[in-house]
């Protein structure tokens, strides 16, 4: 290992981990849940090193994406509706600035064809107004397209559509989708 990842995972040990130390060992904790806001989301917590163990070592490290994801009440066990988009276009070619993604449309075909209650947009079809209008039918979500992610900022981050419609990961928090279990990124 790198001396100056150690001498990272060494300081921030103190600052994140000691003051809450003895509340772990007192309540026999075996599993941190940990959901990281701003600049801590690029701190990967069970790297932390207390001078004689890594954090991994003493628990078992759960990132969350999100402290809305934290509901852990069991929930009625429901049949798959899967509301799936394809970029699509043709091998070879470029589609809105992005390279075509072809086997896009096989796979969203699959999905349709293994699960009864799916509903399927491709290419043109696949647009932000007709995702967004369909949010509250389906508890799967499945986008097989480009997006791009920006380390450091967020706010240039988008998934774009098959119709070249974009949408900001920003906005998508705006999403209406109280029945969405699972989101699946496919894809580039």
């Amino acid at each position: 290992m790198e001396q100056g990842t150690q001498l990272y995972a060494n300081k921030k040990y103190p600052e994140l981990i000691k003051p809450i130390e003895k509340e772990l060992v007192q309540a026999k904790t075996e599993t941190i849940l940990y959901a990281p806001d701003g600049q801590l989301r690029y701190v990967p917590l069970a790297a932390l090193y207390d001078g004689k163990q890594w954090l991994i070592e003493k628990y078992r490290i759960s990132n969350l994406i999100s402290y809305s994801l934290s509901d852990f009440v069991a929930k009625q066990k429901v049949l798959p509706s899967i509301l799936a988009g394809a970029f699509g276009g043709k091998g070879g070619e470029r589609k809105f600035g992005q390279t075509a993604l072809p086997g896009t449309l096989k796979e969203v075909a699959a999905i349709a064809n293994s699960f009864q209650n799916s509903t399927t947009l491709q290419e043109e079809q696949f647009s932000r107004q007709a995702i967004e209008s369909q949010l509250k039918n389906h508890n799967v979500l499945h986008l097989a397209t480009h997006a791009e992610f920006n380390i450091g900022a967020p706010e240039k981050s988008f998934i774009i559509f098959g119709n070249g419609d974009r949408i900001g990961l920003n906005e998508i928090t705006d999403w209406q989708i109280p029945n969405v279990e699972l989101i699946v990124l496919s894809a580039c």
